[in-house]
């Protein structure tokens, strides 16, 4: 490894394996710095997948909470407000459903409760062409259920 004299100050640079590369903090503050397949650092391809999947899995356990939340918490508000039995019922069975796969550790049932949940919605909305509660509940089925499968696939 021979240094290159051009470097700024502050900045040491080297010849190494026929490039040069600078050992200043890359654009998240990362130094750069040679590997045997490149230049290993900000400018380099994503390295971390696996991190990046570990991220979106802790991602999608903290949703199946806000998601149990809001369905389990819907379920009961609804009751309160129009004394539907039904939606207590299908709001705290989905909740429990959800918490029971967060306990589990399993993203997967929670798609598949949010799959569900985005039919029921879906087929509520077309019946009363009401926005609140079914069409927004719909459309929040649909992105918990992309965050999920997404976790699972990537």
């Amino acid at each position: 490894m021979a240094f290159v004299g051009s470097a700024a100050v502050g900045q040491k640079s080297f010849v190494s394996g026929g490039f040069v590369c600078n050992s200043r903090p890359g654009v998240f503050g990362q130094a750069m710095a040679p590997t045997a397949s490149g230049v290993k650092g900000a400018n380099a391809p994503r390295e971390n997948a696996g991190g990046a999947r570990m991220a979106l899995s802790q991602y999608a356990k903290i949703g199946i909470l806000v998601y149990a939340v809001l369905i389990g918490g819907g379920g009961v508000s609804a009751f309160f407000k129009t004394q539907s039995k039904m939606s207590l019922i299908s709001g705290v069975v989905s909740g429990i459903a959800l918490l029971l796969a967060y306990n589990q550790n399993s993203i997967p049932a929670a798609a598949v409760v949010a799959a569900i949940l985005t039919i029921v919605f879906a087929v509520r909305y077309v019946k009363t062409r009401k926005i609140v509660p079914a069409g927004v509940l719909g459309v929040v089925s649909v992105l918990f259920c992309a965050l999920f499968v997404a976790a699972e696939l990537l």
